[in-house]
């Protein structure tokens, strides 16, 4: 019985020992920024700061960036913490269309107003 126990313990500190979050990737094309890299980039900067109000250690993005050329974001992030939709749900809250979700002018505008952009 006692090497049971041990042996549970042992196999409990290494699958702990060996766990590693799941990343993933994923492409957000925003049509409506248009290549439009500082917009791009208050996109961006949007999601990190809602990262930064998080609790010490936990994060939701790996890495986040700009592609100007086909007017997306290449974002890596923890599927722990994050889905796809919620991605799309952040930045369609934004304003934009993104993936057969309709944007909102004023809402996009709002934002481009708090980000002092044109």
């Amino acid at each position: 019985m006692k090497s049971f126990i041990g042996f549970s313990i042992l196999w409990l500190l290494l699958g702990v020992a060996c766990y590693r979050p799941e990343v993933r990737e994923l492409v957000l094309t925003i049509p409506e920024a248009r290549g439009n890299a500082e917009e791009l980039d208050a996109i961006k900067r949007m999601l990190l700061i809602e990262q930064d109000r998080l609790r010490e250690g936990l994060n939701f993005y790996e890495d986040i960036r700009v592609n100007t050329e086909t007017s997306s974001l290449e974002v890596r992030y923890n599927r722990e913490y994050l889905a796809d939709m919620n991605l799309v749900h952040k930045i369609n809250q934004l304003g934009y269309q993104i993936d057969g979700l309709p944007g909102d002018p004023e809402k996009r505008a709002a934002f481009l107003k708090q980000m002092n952009l044109p």
